[in-house]
């Protein structure tokens, strides 16, 4: 079985992109309050077979400063904050309850 590769891309503060071929955008989500809400320090992993596919959308929105394209170890560390934040909770929960003399 073939190994998926992927691309890796952040939103730019007032672009729009697409994901084609999804209903949902890169980076940025609509807020029936605020309206687009951009999430610019994000990094969106797309398939290669999905960047193949609308190569000249995301080629044009790349030219456009629509957004970035980053590097795979930018996508790892993010996750890893994410995993590390995640693991870290728990604990900071368990020390305010012994700070407020609650039992675990």
């Amino acid at each position: 079985m073939a190994e998926i590769t992927f691309r890796y891309f952040r939103s730019v503060e007032g672009k729009v992109v697409p994901r084609y071929g999804t209903a949902t955008f890169i980076g940025v989500k609509r807020d029936k309050v605020q309206g687009w809400v951009w999430n610019t320090d994000l990094v969106v992993r797309i398939p290669e077979s999905e960047t193949t596919r609308y190569l000249r959308e995301y080629r044009r929105a790349l030219e456009d400063d629509s957004m970035t394209e980053c590097a795979r170890v930018d996508y790892e560390a993010q996750n890893t904050e994410v995993r590390t934040e995640v693991r870290e909770e728990p604990t900071e929960v368990v020390r305010r309850r012994r700070q407020k003399g609650e039992e675990d």
